[in-house]
Formats: structure tokens, sequence, C-alpha cells
């Protein structure tokens, strides 16, 4: 089982409605972008942290590996290429979201040096998945337990 972080600050509601994340698979200039590829890592049962606003809101575990999809956000068209990766996602919504500031003291020496979902100042980092390693995503499994009793990952 692998960890990852996702950033979903404009996509949140649809993609947990949907039970999906999706990410297009080149930029503007026809470019492969590493935080998009990641989502070809993705193998069910990773867990996928949901930040949103600076907390995180949802413990997803994958259902399905990624698949080539179009883009589902009507409003962002424009904005991202129509071709993209969809991965299928279980989201258990957390009751109480953990704020990522709080824990930014213990989350920080997690980071990778290279590709880190958090700058040094401690704000989430521009791009959509970052894939993390076992000790900080042990460390945010064990925040949002904590934060919600009760949390289950099993379906």
């Amino acid at each position: 089982m692998n960890y990852f972080i996702v950033f979903q600050n404009k996509t949140f509601k649809e993609e947990k409605n949907g039970q999906y994340l999706w990410a297009p698979q080149r930029n503007n200039r026809n470019g492969k972008v590493f935080h998009w590829e990641n989502m070809k890592k993705v193998q069910p049962g990773d867990i996928i942290f949901s930040m949103y606003r600076q907390e995180m809101v949802s413990v997803n575990v994958a259902t399905k590996k990624a698949i080539e999809a179009n883009n589902p956000f009507i409003e962002h068209e424009k904005t991202w290429a129509r071709n993209g990766w969809l991965v299928k996602a279980d989201y258990k919504v957390l009751s109480r979201p953990v704020s990522m500031k709080k824990h930014m003291n213990e989350i920080l020496p997690l980071c990778p040096p290279k590709y880190s979902p958090f700058t040094r100042k401690g704000t989430g980092a521009q791009g959509y998945l970052f894939e993390i390693d076992v000790n900080l995503g042990d460390l945010l499994l064990e925040l949002a337990k904590r934060n919600n009793s009760g949390l289950n990952l099993n379906k």
C-alpha cells in the first residue's frame, strides 16, 4: 500500500460526489507534469489524503488503477486538457477535518526534499497528486483517526 496527497481546492466536491480523482495527461504545451503523472502510480488499496483549503477533509482508498478519461469538469474545459487520467476511490469524508497548519512542525521533517506536497513555509505546493512515504502517510492517518474516532477505511 502506498500513500498520496491530493490538493482539490477547485474540484473536491465534484470528485467526492463522483468517487474519483481526475487529472489531465498533458499541460498546455503538450508536456507531462509529474504530479499528474503520479495518477498512473496509484493502485487499488492505496490511501489518498484529500486536502481542501489547508485541511485534510477526506481519507480515500483507491478502488481501481488509473484509466484514460475525458475531462469531467465543464467549468474547467478551457483550463485543462480534454484527455486525462481518472482513478476511482472510496471517499471517507472526515466529520472533523484536520488542520495542516496545526501539525506542520510534525509534517515538514517527513516531506521529501524533491516533489514535496508542502513548501518550507508550510503551505501546499502547487500541484495535484503527490506521492508520500510511509512515515508521512502513517502520521496523516494517525492525525485523521485521532481527530475522527471511529474512522474505518474498510468498506
